[in-house]
């Protein structure tokens, strides 16, 4: 009697639906392999970068300002400037933010700049220009008509040992002056005395304005009640004089 066999047993043919899914998937591993998105996919904003560039000059020694750090306020966004005074600097959202700097010259100023606006939209390219201004400037932001032309400018701070600030403490500068006064004698020198002072803020800083040129200037605090000389110093030039007092 013949021996009866088997037909043989094919797997079943693939669907067009099973095919389309097969390739999806294949198409979608190839691409995560790349670190590319897939065509058409959703990107999160967070995940597309937005680039602003731009630069920062400073006009009180007429050149770029190298080493600035450039930020934009209400992020953590960050970038400083090279030796050109350039900067690039990346932002994952759309929308408009304030941009501002810091760099050790503004804190030897007593300088705090106003921040400056920018638009950042998706595929535009925005641009800033940051500057200190010219040292006119920063006399008038700093005492406003009591800038004259022939006083200086002395700002700083106060601190306690280990760096916390003192707020409400009476910074005072004096010096004396002296005017020739004709008399029936001759001509004699009168000399009087003369101050300025304020108190520091709540981080312990101070600007004190119409302080003289030229002349001895001795520097006192007024401290949990006491006076305290702190030192002698002397004004040669309208830039800010930066003085830093560090107390018990």
């Amino acid at each position: 009697m013949p021996s009866m066999q088997s037909p043989p047993i094919h797997p079943p043919m693939p669907n067009a639906a099973y095919l389309a899914l097969a390739g999806l998937l294949l198409g979608a591993s190839l691409f995560a392999g790349r670190g590319d998105a897939w065509p058409g996919a959703h990107v999160p904003a967070e995940a597309r970068a937005i680039l602003l560039r731009g630069t920062v000059w400073d006009s009180t020694a007429g050149g770029p300002l190298a080493g600035a750090r450039v930020f934009l306020m209400g992020t953590e966004d960050t970038a400083v400037t090279d030796a050109a005074g350039v900067f690039s600097l990346e932002h994952g959202m759309d929308g408009r933010y304030r941009v501002s700097f810091s760099h050790p010259r503004l804190d030897s100023l007593g300088y705090v700049p106003d921040p400056v606006l920018a638009e950042l939209a998706e595929g535009a390219l925005a641009t800033v220009q940051l500057a200190i201004p010219s040292m006119r400037a920063v006399r008038q932001s700093l005492c406003g008509e009591r800038a004259a032309a022939d006083s200086g400018v002395v700002v700083g701070s106060v601190v306690r040992p280990a760096g916390v600030s003192v707020e409400g403490v009476e910074v005072r500068f004096a010096w004396d002056e002296r005017f020739n006064m004709d008399t029936q004698h001759g001509t004699r020198i009168n000399v009087e005395s003369a101050a300025a002072g304020t108190l520091t803020d709540a981080a312990g800083r101070f600007r004190v304005c119409g302080v003289a040129l030229q002349v001895p200037v001795r520097a006192t605090l007024r401290i949990d009640g006491r006076d305290r000389a702190v030192g002698m110093l002397r004004l040669r030039e309208l830039t800010p004089y930066r003085y830093d007092v560090r107390t018990r």
